[in-house]
């Protein structure tokens, strides 16, 4: 028996993210994805341990990343490039 309203498996979640920003620092990564979750777009950092227990790494490893849903890629990429707090929304 299917049942289509199943929580999605964490392998169906892992492949639909999609890659927003890169940073040098985990502060930077994680401020951004606290921004995201601000505006109700859940947010995923990538690399932070490997990059904060070998800071040399971030560089060869693409940084630190930040990843959220494709649905939600236009949104938060628009989000992160206005400058300051701005909700997109308008509220």
């Amino acid at each position: 028996m299917s049942d289509d309203t199943a929580e999605p498996k964490p392998n169906d979640v892992a492949e639909d993210l999609v890659a927003v920003a890169n940073f040098s620092t985990v502060m930077e990564a994680e401020l951004a994805k606290n921004r995201l979750e601000g505006i109700g777009i859940p947010a995923f950092v990538s690399n932070e341990l490997a990059v904060g227990v070998m800071p040399y790494l971030g560089g060869a490893g693409g940084g630190i990343g930040l990843a959220v849903t494709r649905t939600n890629a236009e949104e938060a990429r628009a989000f992160l490039a206005a400058p300051g707090d701005t909700d997109p929304s308008g509220t």
